[in-house]
């Protein structure tokens, strides 16, 4: 690989991605929102390109054809944004025009993030009640299936990778599993609540 276009770069997976591949040679090429807080975040070496996940449609670019596209960017992945149907929906469409995106530039290849709450789809339609990460999930689930049937379609490789939890630099502490590893590694006992939640985690 020599260039890589990365959306979401100055997000937790995306800082982090954008540091290994400039460490490996490779170009980086960051989409970042204009007056992005975290630009600071990268390496030196990262092109920055502003440019909104609205702005994909009017995406150009002056250099030779990068091999992957990474769609990282998603808004309200956290808090109470994940209850935002708007929000969420609006995000499974960018993710469709970054697949569309990515095959009018010249890309070789689309990556783009799911999360394991996609396996709590079936809960999700299965009960008459809302819980707060509905919409997320939905969104999550109908971006990853458009998504790849889009890719197949207008003939792009693709590919949705799914985490559970990363860890690194620029964790939000208040996460369980950094609370839990920085607890245990301060030599603390961290302490957790019943295990009572809408969604069947253990059976993952």
């Amino acid at each position: 690989m020599n260039k890589a276009i990365i959306s979401g770069a100055t997000g937790f997976v995306g800082t982090h991605l954008c540091q290994e591949l400039i460490k490996n040679g490779v170009s980086v090429y960051a989409l970042c929102r204009k007056n992005s807080p975290n630009i600071h975040r990268l390496p030196k070496e990262t092109h920055i390109v502003e440019c909104s996940m609205n702005d994909y449609a009017n995406l150009n670019f002056d250099f030779e054809k990068a091999d992957v596209f990474y769609h990282l960017a998603w808004e309200g992945a956290t808090g109470k944004e994940r209850a935002n149907e708007t929000i969420q929906s609006e995000n499974a469409r960018n993710t469709l025009e970054a697949v569309s995106t990515a095959k009018r530039i010249g890309c070789k290849k689309l990556v783009a993030v799911g999360t394991v709450y996609e396996n709590f789809y079936e809960q999700v339609i299965s009960r008459d009640n809302f819980n707060s990460a509905d919409f997320y999930i939905l969104s999550k689930v109908y971006a990853h299936r458009m998504a790849e049937k889009l890719a197949s379609k207008i003939g792009i490789d693709f590919l949705w990778c799914t985490f559970f939890h990363p860890i690194g630099k620029y964790n939000n502490l208040n996460q369980m599993m950094a609370y839990a590893v920085k607890g245990m590694l301060d030599g603390n006992s961290p302490s957790f609540g019943s295990a009572e939640q809408p969604y069947d985690i253990t059976a993952v």
